[in-house]
């Protein structure tokens, strides 16, 4: 999902299992052509005609980071068209009250009780929602911004109508709003690297990529009407042991060990789809 998310504006879509990829051109090998162009000019003593020369010399340009493979096809998944009628609206507050009973056994420490109360909000919250995984820790934090607390213990001793709410959305049944089958057409230049990858050597390598996947012809066209944001994209193939790192957004230290890894990894792929990087962690 998230590849296609970079490749691809779903704002208002939703995409569904069973989501499957199709291989129309897969190339695992490619010409390596580091061209340099040279221009130059010289006069000759005497005369006042200048000749101009320019060369195109092979071999002679940077390394270009090692690309896996250059896949061309599409990913098949269940998604509405976005066009869906809104049928009802549910408004819930937001309960925060017996919080704590949640919490055994209840921290004494201030911060490790905030700490606590916090990841317990977070799972009530996740509970309501439709796609519990994209309400982050962070997501949580703005949430008591707007609320104007500072903290998970002022938002308990506050007013039960000042804790917020939830909205859930229902669309109207019918032919055009149920999900279908649909294909979104993927080009993308697969970059395979380990856990020990810095996210600094991989965002450079993406840099240097990009206009290189030009010169190889690999830049199929945007087709006119679709929802098409970038082609091609790049896409990184790594563990999902990468997330381990704490350095990470999107989850804390309160956050269950459980958690964390998929949260992090979810941060990051909003975040890389934003720049035309898909984010594909293979399963363990």
């Amino acid at each position: 999902m998230q590849l296609v998310s970079a490749a691809h504006d779903l704002a208002g879509i939703g995409l569904d299992a069973p989501i499957s990829p199709v291989f129309d051109e897969v190339k695992f090998a490619y010409q390596d052509d580091r061209n340099v162009a040279i221009t130059g000019s010289w006069l000759t003593v005497g005369h006042a005609d200048r000749s101009e020369l320019t060369l195109n010399a092979a071999g002679l340009g940077p390394a270009i980071p090692r690309i896996d493979m250059l896949w061309t096809g599409s990913v098949v998944a269940n998604a509405g068209d976005g066009n869906a009628i809104v049928d009802r609206v549910d408004v819930a507050s937001l309960d925060v009250s017996g919080l704590d009973r949640e919490i055994a056994p209840l921290p004494t420490a201030p911060s490790e009780l905030e700490a606590k109360r916090r990841a317990a909000l977070l799972a009530r919250v996740r509970r309501g929602l439709a796609q519990p995984m994209a309400f982050l820790d962070d997501d949580l934090g703005r949430l008591l911004a707007r609320l104007e607390v500072k903290s998970v213990g002022d938002l308990m001793s506050s007013p039960a109508a000042a804790a917020g709410a939830t909205l859930k959305i229902h669309y109207a049944q019918g032919t055009d709003a149920e999900p279908r089958r649909r294909q979104f057409g993927i080009a993308a230049a697969l970059l395979l690297r380990p856990a020990t990858s810095s996210i600094a050597a991989l965002l450079d390598e993406t840099r240097r990529i990009r206009p290189y996947l030009a010169q190889l012809g690999f830049a199929p066209p945007r087709a006119a009407g679709d929802r098409s944001r970038r082609s091609p994209v790049i896409a990184w193939v790594v563990p999902g042991e990468l997330f381990d790192d704490p350095a990470w957004p999107g989850a804390s230290a309160a956050t269950p060990a459980d958690q964390r890894r998929a949260l992090r990894r979810v941060w990051a792929g909003t975040w890389l789809a934003r720049e035309g990087i898909g984010l594909v962690v293979p399963p363990n």
